[in-house]
């Protein structure tokens, strides 16, 4: 039944089948040429197939089943129902396909999510090609893009009618898209990275394919992101300042629900806020003796750090020299980090990851990195990327902590681990919890201080400790925004007085914030679940530290308020 539920799904979401690097058999004929249904016969596709699935695991009872399988059957259900409710209640809500099989966006196109990032980030970090079937079907996909994208406008203006996105989500897709537009097609990212792993492949010795790309580019692709741009020109001017749920009348139990799904709490957002308000307080305590013992002690955080990244050493050439030793630096700081692992797991991983930088394009509203775990076919690697748009924001001292977040021991190590389990792929993609895979990442931050991977890089625990209380703040203004109706710039003024992010750093996470509510919270309320789950393990007799992260991470990304039962019932 798993595997028939799986198989639905897949088939009309290939872009996730791609991207997990499923099997032909269980991703559907010639899934890695095909995109997705969009628009709103899409939309309702998704419901349809999600509302199918509750369908299919409710009837299975516990006692039919075996524990583990149980506990599949259980957390598959919760999590199809949860995103079938949130759909539901949010009437204009947007099941993606580049969410873990589905997440949830409030906007069919914005800053940081949609069809017109997802394809060109599929095409450059998960196509394949290395031969000729797959180079044409990458073809296939960059021909069908510009009609997708035409069905993504008809989402847009729809929605626009009854509710307009935040005005600085509309004009940061913009940039974006202007971004992509930026690269004329024979030098575009889409056409030069295909011609380069066509000629590592000596598949187009006339150039027969990688001239077809150049065409689909100019003719249709580019066309299809210029009248995506326009669409939002258009419906600009019905765009608003207001950023969080607050200002919609069912905006905090719509936010409830967005806390649930992405950060698996049932706190209420006030208990958040003060959470986070807490958690604050206690680290910025912290950061400022870090910063006293390095002799920075006077003025603001930030103005601290920025006097570190002055310190000689510190900062890269803002060339394409100094980025290629910073990717250096990087893989050797995950080269040191998987040398330490044996000692706190019992599993070594079977391949580095690959380290990229950020599509330029993505650059302005991306992240400071992302890791991405290796398929499940065991063709491609795990992809660490890295945001070096701002060579100024990436001073070595910050780099360890982001390395080991997102590379090792973080969410590539975590997610290959996670994939060796024996799960059933479907509780793999369809109930992973961000909340946990956050968690995860913020904790390995943490544990790769008690291995001692910081000493080598100077000011760095400083990073640590600056990471913590960047994502300890977003408690505070996630909250801010959705439930307490926080402007943009409150929301600004209170990560850069505490010295959580910089000015710059603040604008684009708020509006980040506004885009995916209540994604940002499951970072630190997610480490917290976990360093509370050890501690209750280390007060057992005979606890290895071994043992509790193989268990932890062979639940395969469990939603985290599972934890406490999951990991109590077993001998840690």
């Amino acid at each position: 039944m798993l595997e028939d539920v799986q198989r639905g799904l897949l088939a009309h979401e290939p872009e996730q089948a791609t991207i997990l690097g499923f099997a032909p058999e269980d991703a559907g004929p010639n899934a890695d040429a095909r995109l997705g249904r969009y628009g709103p016969a899409g939309r309702a596709e998704r419901t349809a197939r999600l509302r199918q699935v509750v369908e299919a695991m409710s009837p299975f009872r516990m006692t039919q089943l075996s524990s583990d399988r149980a506990l599949t059957r259980d957390v598959v259900l919760e999590r199809a129902a949860g995103w079938l409710d949130l759909e539901t209640a949010c009437g204009q809500g947007h099941l993606s396909p580049w969410g873990v099989i589905w997440g949830f966006e409030l906007y069919p196109v914005s800053q940081i999510s949609g069809l017109h990032i997802g394809a060109p980030s599929l095409l450059l970090n998960h196509q394949p090609v290395s031969n000729g079937a797959e180079a044409d079907a990458y073809l296939s996909r960059l021909a069908a893009l510009g009609p997708a994208l035409d069905d993504v406008i008809s989402e847009v203006v729809a929605d626009a009618a009854v509710r307009p996105p935040p005005r600085r989500i509309v004009d940061g897709a913009i940039e974006v898209i202007d971004g992509f537009l930026a690269t004329p097609p024979a030098s575009h990212p889409l056409a030069a990275a295909f011609r380069l792993n066509l000629n590592a492949a000596g598949l187009d010795a006339n150039g027969v394919r990688a001239a077809m790309a150049e065409r689909l580019l100019e003719r249709d692709v580019g066309p299809a992101y210029r009248r995506l741009k326009a669409a939002l020109v258009t419906i600009r001017p019905q765009s608003g300042e207001a950023l969080g749920l607050a200002t919609r009348p069912d905006g905090r139990d719509l936010y409830s629900r967005f806390l649930w799904m992405q950060a698996d709490t049932r706190l209420s957002a006030a208990e958040i806020h003060a959470r986070g308000r807490a958690e604050v307080a206690r680290l910025k305590s912290l950061m400022e003796g870090a910063l006293a013992a390095q002799g920075l002690s006077r003025g603001g955080i930030q103005a601290r750090l920025k006097a570190l990244s002055q310190q000689p050493g510190q900062l890269y050439a803002d060339s394409d020299v100094g980025r290629a030793a910073l990717l250096a630096d990087l893989a050797d700081m995950v080269a040191a980090a998987e040398a330490r692992m044996p000692r706190v797991f019992d599993r070594a991983s079977t391949r580095p990851p690959e380290i990229r930088r950020i599509l330029p394009f993505l650059e302005p509203y991306a992240s400071g990195g992302g890791g991405q775990p290796p398929s499940l076919d065991g063709r491609r690697s795990g992809v660490y990327v890295i945001n070096l748009k701002e060579m100024a924001d990436v001073a070595r001292w910050s780099l360890p902590s982001v390395t080991y977040h997102e590379a090792t021991p973080g969410h590539i190590y975590e997610g290959e681990i996670a994939m060796s389990a024996g799960h059933p792929a479907l509780r793999l993609f369809l109930a992973r919890s961000n909340g946990f895979a956050e968690g995860w990442a913020m904790y390995a931050e943490k544990l790769a201080q008690e291995l001692g991977l910081y000493d080598a890089y100077p000011g760095s625990e400083i990073g640590r400790l600056q990471s913590e209380l960047f994502r300890a703040a977003r408690l505070v203004v996630d909250t801010g925004l959705h439930d307490l109706g926080w402007s943009f710039e409150q929301a600004i003024a209170y990560m850069v007085s505490t010295g959580a992010a910089s000015v710059a750093t603040a604008r684009r996470e708020a509006v980040r914030y506004a885009a995916w509510p209540g994604q940002a919270v499951g970072y630190k309320l997610g480490m917290m679940e976990i360093e509370a789950a050890r501690r209750r393990a280390e007060a057992r007799p005979g606890f290895d530290l071994r043992r509790f992260h193989r268990r932890l991470l062979a639940t395969g990304g469990l939603p985290v308020h599972r934890l406490t039962s999951h990991l109590d019932a077993d001998e840690v």
